[in-house]
């Protein structure tokens, strides 16, 4: 949880343009980027990998085409976040 609120501050500037989101959009629009993407960030998932270096850990991310936005949004913001960028 505390990834996804990490990853809606830092991404309501960086989601206007892809998602066309405005000002006036409900939570839900605003919010939905950063819950699609959480699961890319591996500390969203602490029971798993509690034992990893964190500094190193990535994520193996599954996803289909119509979420190539989310996840190119993302892995262009985590390492403002302190965390791994992905490939």
């Amino acid at each position: 949880m505390a990834d996804m609120c990490m990853l809606m501050e830092n991404r309501f500037g960086n989601s206007v343009p892809i998602f066309g989101l405005i000002n006036s959009d409900s939570i839900g629009n605003i919010s939905f980027p950063a819950l699609q993407t959480a699961p890319a960030v591996s500390s969203s998932f602490p029971f798993i990998f509690q034992e990893c270096d964190k500094e190193e850990l990535r994520c193996l991310i599954p996803y289909a085409i119509d979420q190539d936005p989310y996840f190119r949004l993302t892995r262009d913001v985590v390492p403002r976040l302190n965390f791994p960028k992905y490939v």
